[in-house]
């Protein structure tokens, strides 16, 4: 059987082998913060890319605008 001598002995040894639950808290804590961190990173560049989205169709329909007014890129003149 076990004595108090040898368990003291064996958690001595092992102590930096194994991780202790402050080491896992700790753990996870980083990886929790690391995730909020990513987290926002994301909505943030989500929220960018609507608003480019955004632009975008404006600047189509301004384009689409210009092309009915200006066919071929160019003026419509009247014949002379």
């Amino acid at each position: 059987m076990l004595t108090q001598k040898d368990i003291d002995f064996l958690k001595d040894e092992l102590k930096d082998e194994f991780a202790t639950k402050d080491d896992l808290v700790n753990i996870k804590d980083e990886i929790i913060t690391t995730l909020d961190d990513l987290a926002g990173k994301f909505q943030k560049f989500g929220d960018e890319l609507t608003l480019i989205g955004r632009r975008v169709s404006v600047h189509t329909d301004q384009i689409e605008k210009l092309e009915k007014i200006h066919p071929k890129g160019r003026h419509s003149q009247a014949s002379v």
